[in-house]
């Protein structure tokens, strides 16, 4: 650290002293200090910030987010399918953007703590409806990137307006093929493809939406 001077009167307007680079541990997500005469007297004022390498990483977060989830959209409603290479890339880079936010960090916020903490209550979340045969194994992957790209906060949102946008789908492709088919047993409706992917896909776009314009609360921004 720069020394802050050996009197009041060593601090010139153009004076600063940034705490830079990062103490080891805190990532890009560190915060600085600046000391400096702002006002021209001769009391040094403190300006306390966080680095704008921060928040230049978090809008390449949501850019890769976005790019990750339509084309998963794209892939379930015109594949009905979900790669794992796109799935287990997404994984390894929001690790990568974990470590690079800092070590440990903090849940609910940033870090590497936070997104390893995404993944794994991803998995959590959808292993019981894959296992009761809801979701497919695809759409738990799914969950698992977007935990890990962007963490606990929205992918929890994400997840909730997944579940509800699915619900109504669900309900949607249901009545249609009870109109089309005289097969309408419950055997027959349970067969009926669901593009659940497509619909947790837009829960969490709608999440980023709402936490982009201030809106999400809980969601680390």
């Amino acid at each position: 650290m720069t020394a802050l001077g050996d009197s009041m009167g060593g601090f010139g307007p153009a004076q600063a002293t940034p705490l830079w680079p990062p103490a080891p541990g805190q990532g890009l997500f560190a915060t600085y200090v600046q000391v400096a005469n702002l006002d021209g007297d001769t009391i040094p004022d403190v300006v306390v910030g966080r680095h704008n390498a921060t928040d230049n990483l978090r809008v390449l977060e949501d850019l890769v987010l976005v790019a990750f989830v339509v084309t998963i959209i794209y892939t379930d409603w015109r594949f009905r399918r979900i790669p794992n290479v796109l799935t287990f890339s997404a994984m390894a880079l929001g690790l990568a953007f974990g470590v690079a936010e800092g070590i440990p960090g903090n849940l609910f916020a940033r870090g590497l703590a936070d997104h390893v903490a995404g993944l794994v209550i991803g998995f959590a979340v959808a292993y019981p409806f894959y296992a009761a045969g809801g979701l497919k194994a695809g759409d738990g992957k799914y969950l698992m990137a977007v935990g890990a790209l962007r963490g606990l906060g929205l992918l929890l949102y994400g997840a909730a307006y997944g579940a509800l946008l699915g619900g109504l789908i669900a309900i949607g492709f249901l009545a249609a093929r009870r109109l089309r088919t005289a097969d309408a047993s419950m055997g027959s409706v349970m067969k009926t493809w669901i593009p659940y992917g497509v619909a947790l896909g837009l829960g969490t776009l709608a999440a980023l939406a709402l936490e982009v314009s201030g809106r999400l609360v809980g969601a680390a921004t």
